[in-house]
């Protein structure tokens, strides 16, 4: 490593480059134990196991520090060797070194004061799609989401230009939601509702500065609001409706796929023709506009990170949200089966053609 490596081969963590430094200090934690349980062997074998030096527990690793290392100066033990580890061989009649003489006083003096080392080392976590999805399913938990407001979003719209704004503001809102999991969690959900954003945050972190690059977003977006924020904000990156969706619901239909789930792997074919055909002549009966309003709320509150099993029929990933979307009568039992979840994006698209060309009348 130099100056112009990365930051990040320096940050411990499970996986990527964060995998080098937890090796490095758990080979560096594991070696500074062994040379410890030698130095307590050494002094046991002269009988000094209760040596008043000696380490009675481990210290965490989180409060090590040079104190409690191995430091001492070579030339001033080879002084001490010399002037003190000298000796007349009876049997040779020379003058022969005592080595073991200058190794019980390295022990004694250096080494019977060095604890052994437990491990608790804190890994990063790095903000991610799954991470910050995560976090959006605690606060539909506990905070019930309700859209932006039609003046609040008007005002929005006319701060927004330029793409990396938007960007910068998803990221702010993303630390924001990980942050307030803990907050969430101990009850408080049910009077965040009504929480200014930036406000609630400024108080948690300590701080005067706003979090945001929108004077609106900063003064007006509560926690309520947060999906229609998220809504709003990647319509300001992408023209795709579904920027947000992870790519594993974006199959294309033509296309064939495979899901894990740990112990065994399954392949779902491509969608059939006759599968779009059926749904074609079904269209008139399933009320569109409802199927779609729902399938786009599924797609805000659970597909940004990868909850729902693609493997999954779409039917019954929308089941849960019947009663609240007024799903029509047998919709169950009229909704192709087969289509899967891989194929989302796609089957919505297709939907969204019929409706809009008119042929579900």
């Amino acid at each position: 490593m130099s100056t112009k490596s990365t930051i990040n081969l320096c940050l411990p963590a499970q996986e990527d480059a964060g995998i080098c430094a937890t090796a490095l200090t758990t080979y560096l934690t594991t070696k500074h134990n062994e040379v410890v349980d030698a130095t307590q062997n050494h002094l046991k074998a002269r009988g000094r196991g209760a040596h008043r030096h000696a380490v009675e527990e481990q210290i965490s690793s989180q409060t090590f520090s040079h104190v409690h290392a191995v430091s001492f100066r070579v030339d001033k033990f080879i002084e001490y060797v010399q002037r003190h580890c000298l000796i007349y061989s009876q049997q040779t009649g020379q003058l022969e070194y005592d080595f073991d003489a200058a190794e019980r006083w390295l022990v004694d003096v250096y080494f019977a004061t060095c604890p052994s080392v437990r491990l608790e080392m804190d890994r990063i976590t790095y903000l991610d799609e799954e991470l910050s999805s995560n976090a959006r399913l605690v606060l539909r938990e506990h905070v019930p989401q309700v859209e932006l407001p039609p003046d609040i979003l008007a005002l929005l719209k006319t701060e927004f230009h330029n793409p990396t704004v938007a960007h910068s503001c998803i990221e702010s809102l993303d630390l924001v939601l990980i942050f307030m999991q803990e907050v969430l969690r101990g009850a408080a959900g049910t009077t965040l509702g009504d929480t200014i954003i930036n406000g609630h945050m400024r108080s948690v972190l300590l701080t005067n500065n706003d979090l945001f690059k929108s004077q609106t977003l900063n003064a007006e977006v509560k926690v309520k609001h947060v999906d229609g924020l998220y809504k709003f904000l990647w319509s300001q990156l992408s023209e795709d409706e579904f920027a947000q969706v992870n790519a594993v619901y974006k199959v294309k239909l033509s296309e064939e796929f495979s899901h894990s789930d740990g112990k065994q792997t399954k392949n779902f074919p491509a969608v059939d023709q006759m599968q779009l055909d059926e749904l074609r002549m079904l269209a008139p009966r399933l009320d569109l506009k409802t199927v779609l309003d729902c399938m786009g709320q599924l797609a805000v509150e659970q597909l940004a990170g990868a909850h729902l099993n693609r493997g999954w029929s779409i039917v019954e990933s929308l089941m849960p949200y019947q009663d609240e979307a007024g799903l029509p009568a047998g919709f169950e039992n009229l909704f192709p089966a087969d289509l899967r979840m891989g194929h989302f994006v796609e089957v919505y698209k297709f939907l969204d053609n019929l409706s809009t060309l008119g042929e579900a009348e």
